[in-house]
C-alpha cells in the first residue's frame, strides 16, 4: 500500500451556535484530533446567526434521515452525531478513526445525492393536493351557482 493509500483526506462537517459551551468544547477536541490525523478537514458552521448555514444542516439531516433540535451537530461518513458528551466524544473519534483508515462518503455528497431522489413533502405532495383540492371546489362551486340560474 503506497503512502497515497493510507492517508486519505476526509471532511467532518461541524455545526455549532455562537456562544455555545458544548460547541466550544467539541471544537477544541476536533482541532486536537486534526494534529492527530493531518487529512481531516473540518469545515465549521456557525447555525444560530447564519440562516444559510441553518438550511444547509437542515438540509443534512433530512439527506440522513436525522432529526436535530439544537447544537452542536457533526457528521462524518453518513453518520450525524449530535450534542456533546462523553459518548458522543467517543463515537466521534471512532467514526474519525474509521475514515482515516478506509473511504469514508463525505456528507455533502450524500446530501447532494439524496436531493434528486427524495420527494419533498411541501413541493412534491401538499401543493399538488391543494391544487387539486381548490379546482376541486371552484368545479363545485361554478355547478352549484350554475345550477341556481
Amino acid at each position: 500500500m503506497d503512502s497515497a493509500e493510507m492517508h486519505k483526506s476526509f471532511t467532518v462537517f461541524f455545526f455549532e451556535g455562537e456562544g455555545c459551551p458544548h460547541c466550544a468544547e467539541e471544537k477544541a477536541f476536533l482541532a486536537a484530533l486534526k494534529t492527530r490525523y493531518p487529512d481531516l478537514r473540518v469545515l465549521d458552521y456557525e447555525v444560530w446567526s447564519n440562516k444559510e448555514n441553518a438550511r444547509l444542516l437542515a438540509a443534512m439531516t433530512q439527506a440522513l434521515r436525522l432529526q436535530t433540535g439544537g447544537v452542536p451537530v457533526t457528521f462524518v461518513g453518513d453518520k450525524g452525531f449530535f450534542g456533546f458528551s462523553g459518548a458522543t466524544k467517543e463515537a466521534i473519534s471512532q467514526a474519525i478513526a474509521v475514515c482515516a483508515e478506509q473511504t469514508c462518503p463525505n456528507p455533502l455528497d450524500i446530501m447532494k445525492a439524496s436531493s434528486g431522489e427524495a420527494p419533498s413533502l411541501l413541493n412534491d405532495i401538499l401543493l399538488p393536493a391543494l391544487a387539486l383540492a381548490a379546482a376541486v371546489c371552484v368545479t363545485c362551486v361554478i355547478a352549484f351557482i350554475t345550477r341556481k340560474t
